[in-house]
């Protein structure tokens, strides 16, 4: 675990990083189960397809609102439309984080990728939701609201 290594910290002026090394220790544990072929095999090899909103910029800036507008008033939309098949990469699948597959760009045989899990990143208070539509039937995919916590409590702000 490596943190801040750059020495850069995102700070308040009137705030100092902290001198002193935290050291941490993570244990892990893995689950796994045999893999055994055959006509129905027991495991699907998942590949992961990511596409940002913000377009390959890595965040999304808010523009402050102009001084007196209610709250209500300040509200930023960003708006993102993708096709499935231009995030596939006619490549083996092993071969990078990128390959989805030997000629997975052809539309035939990318019929019936199925959504796993979508998982979207903003950063509250910023954002208020995000959704993820399929563009062809217009049907709501998923969901996300923050949560926001109840005190000033560390990890319940």
């Amino acid at each position: 675990l490596r943190c801040c290594i750059h020495g850069n910290f995102l700070l308040d002026a009137d705030q100092e990083p902290h001198k002193d090394v935290q050291e941490y220790r993570l244990k892990f544990r893995f689950y796994f189960e045999d893999y055994t072929p055959g006509p129905a095999p027991s495991h699907t090899n998942l590949l992961r397809l990511y596409h940002q909103t913000e377009d390959a910029q890595g965040e999304y800036d808010i523009v402050p609102c102009l001084p007196g507008t209610p709250p209500k008033d300040c509200v930023q939309v960003i708006t993102s439309r993708w096709k499935v098949r231009d995030m596939m990469h006619a490549c083996p699948s092993r071969a990078g984080s990128d390959c989805t597959g030997t000629d997975s760009a052809d539309a035939d045989k990318i019929a019936g990728v199925r959504l796993i899990y979508a998982g979207p990143h903003c950063h509250a208070p910023d954002c208020l939701s995000m959704e993820l539509y399929n563009a062809d039937t217009g049907r709501l995919l998923c969901h996300m609201e923050p949560e926001f916590g109840a005190s000033d409590e560390v990890y319940d702000e």
